[in-house]
């Protein structure tokens, strides 16, 4: 994770890492803790007397902006932290996106490791057969994450269906979603292409649209607010207006 965000850690740099986590490990377990926490593994990996590099000032940052318990009796199972809806809000770290993508990319790892113990559920109906749905992940601004390529989110929306795991990926332009190495489209089915002005006719072809050309273009180029072009199973392009949340109030006050 840190090779991907932060450029220039080396050999030298895992090697440290690995020492200084092994280090805690057995420091927490001579005290009888079950396993160290970041700070714990962040003392360790000050105690070589090095000078500081790049993982010391990462650990050191998220250290300090107390992200994670400093405890290790406060640290609950991740499958009690997913009781209901769960938000991982971000905003207070302020403008410093390699720690909100490295806080993000940790517990999308810790959700990968949760998902693989989710028991799998039979299909659901028969005409069409669908798959039960345990749990749906939304990343909000998807782009930050997707550019780095990391290797836990193609394993989340490759192997989820097969959990009962939905995953949905927000961003602002189609391009985002192919990089250097990966190409995020493939594996997602249904889509919801809200005003988009820069949209292309290859693009929505690339998500998996047959009848598209220029019309459909100026389409979502025109859409108004709450409106998108739907891809789904059986809807090959439709559009369609959600019902914001402010309409499902007044509805439920009438």
């Amino acid at each position: 994770m840190l090779g991907k965000i932060y450029p220039g850690i080396g050999a030298v740099q895992h090697t440290r890492i690995k020492t200084a986590v092994k280090g805690a490990y057995e420091k927490a377990a001579s005290v009888g803790k079950a396993a160290p926490t970041i700070n714990d593994v962040f003392e360790s990996y000050k105690e070589d007397g090095k000078a500081p590099d790049t993982p010391y000032t990462v650990m050191d940052d998220l250290v300090d902006g107390e992200y994670f318990v400093s405890s290790c009796d406060d640290v609950i199972p991740f499958s009690e932290l997913l009781d209901g809806v769960v938000v991982l809000d971000l905003a207070e770290v302020g403008q410093d996106d390699k720690t909100k993508n490295m806080l993000v990319v940790i517990f999308l790892n810790l959700f990968y490791e949760y998902m693989l113990r989710i028991e799998k559920k039979p299909f659901v109906g028969e005409d069409p057969q669908l798959r039960f749905i345990d749990t749906m992940l939304l990343v909000d601004e998807a782009d930050n994450i997707m550019k780095y390529e990391f290797d836990v989110l193609k394993k989340i929306l490759l192997q989820g269906r097969e959990f009962g795991v939905g995953v949905l990926l927000a961003s602002q332009y189609l391009s985002h979603f192919k990089t250097s190495h990966e190409n995020y489209l493939e594996p997602l089915l249904s889509w919801f292409v809200h005003k988009v002005p820069s949209v292309t006719v290859k693009e929505l072809e690339g998500i998996g649209l047959t009848s598209v050309n220029s019309d459909t273009v100026d389409t979502i180029k025109s859409l108004n607010q709450h409106e998108c072009l739907l891809k789904t199973l059986g809807v090959d392009g439709k559009v369609i207006r959600a019902t914001p949340f402010f309409e499902l109030m007044k509805e439920q006050e009438d």
